[in-house]
């Protein structure tokens, strides 16, 4: 067994001194740090000396390796690929929307791996966004709803949490109301947002998504970590950040009275979290514990990529779908579930 980098090993015995991952790293990935060495009868793939290979797409060569001498150490030897239940969905890391294949078995997601489509992703993905998926089995993940009583967050019924969240949205202001909505959302769940916010006021009630402006690389990576942000442009729920300073400066003065926080930190929106503790009704739709669900009145857990079904529109313009591999673990629910019962 050979280290090459840190994320990828090599099983030597099996190799077959085919150089597809020597080329793909020279031509694909533009670096050139694997080669032959010891040429003859003892030729052996090595790494150059000093080097590691650690591409941000090295893990493309376990899947053009013919014979499975390239292993990935995070999916190495955990699971006999035949037992794996395959469902097609896309990358949700950046905007590229690279397609995917989503390989689960039990309701747990083992692996992404690229699904070829010429006009997006062609046959690679980078791995950065292979990776992105263990959160949605993290020990800490948010699977049941709470409401905070006297200062404490006790477990609740979604029955009683959706019509307690009713009660509190009722009787208030547009102007007493703000969203924080999310570019990581589906264009369905969009639209029902973009219906509930119409129902609490319309464009009198702020609301926005948070950008995240990244730098691109030269094969798949965008400039934007977003994956669905034209889709929050199209669907009027996004302005591409202009209104967080005042959906900022309404929850720090006190005249938001109810915040809507989708799948977003408002910590990472600008907000202080002294401030967060002075709402009276923070509602959260989330999936793992941040500054705002350690604030909020109402926490209800939401569904992850792999989990929902739904499409989103890439930084190209091209719409794809998302498929549910597993279902949303405990209680949680798919976002657009939750959505329409507020509705």
């Amino acid at each position: 067994q050979v280290d090459l980098g840190p994320r990828i090993m090599l099983d030597d015995e099996r190799c077959i001194l085919c150089s597809r991952c020597i080329r793909f790293a020279r031509d694909i990935a533009k670096e050139d740090v694997l080669g032959f060495t010891g040429r003859g009868s003892h030729t052996t793939l090595s790494i150059h000396p000093g080097r590691r290979f650690d591409s941000n797409y090295s893990l493309n060569t376990v899947d053009i390796c013919p014979v499975g001498a390239l292993t990935s150490k995070d999916f190495r030897f955990k699971m006999r690929v035949w037992f794996l239940k395959e469902t097609p969905g896309i990358c949700t890391t950046c905007g590229t929307g690279c397609n995917v294949t989503i390989a689960s078995r039990e309701g747990v997601v083992h692996r992404l791996t690229p699904r070829e489509n010429e006009a997006v992703n062609q046959c690679w993905m980078c791995d950065r966004g292979r990776l992105n998926f263990h959160y949605l089995h993290a020990p800490e993940r948010i699977t049941a709803p709470t409401a905070r009583v006297n200062g404490k967050p006790l477990p609740a019924e979604w029955p009683d949490a959706i019509a307690q969240i009713s009660a509190s949205l009722a009787d208030l202001a547009p102007d007493e109301i703000a969203i924080l909505a999310s570019a990581r959302m589906t264009n369905e769940e969009l639209f029902l947002l973009s219906l509930l916010r119409e129902r609490l006021g319309g464009d009198a009630v702020p609301c926005d998504v948070i950008p995240r402006p990244q730098e691109a690389d030269h094969l798949l990576v965008c400039d934007d970590g977003n994956p669905n942000s034209r889709g929050a442009r199209l669907l009027g729920v996004s302005s591409d950040g202009r209104r967080l300073p005042e959906i900022r400066k309404a929850i720090e003065s006190g005249r938001a009275k109810a915040v809507l926080a989708f799948h977003e930190d408002l910590a990472d929106a600008g907000v202080a979290r002294d401030a967060l503790l002075k709402i009276p009704a923070l509602i959260t739709i989330a999936m793992l514990p941040n500054a705002t669900t350690a604030a909020a009145k109402f926490v209800l857990p939401g569904a992850g990529f792999a989990e929902k079904r739904g499409s989103m529109i890439n930084v190209g313009g091209r719409i794809q779908r998302l498929n549910r591999a597993a279902p949303p673990p405990a209680s949680a629910r798919d976002d657009w579930e939750i959505l329409n019962e507020l509705l």
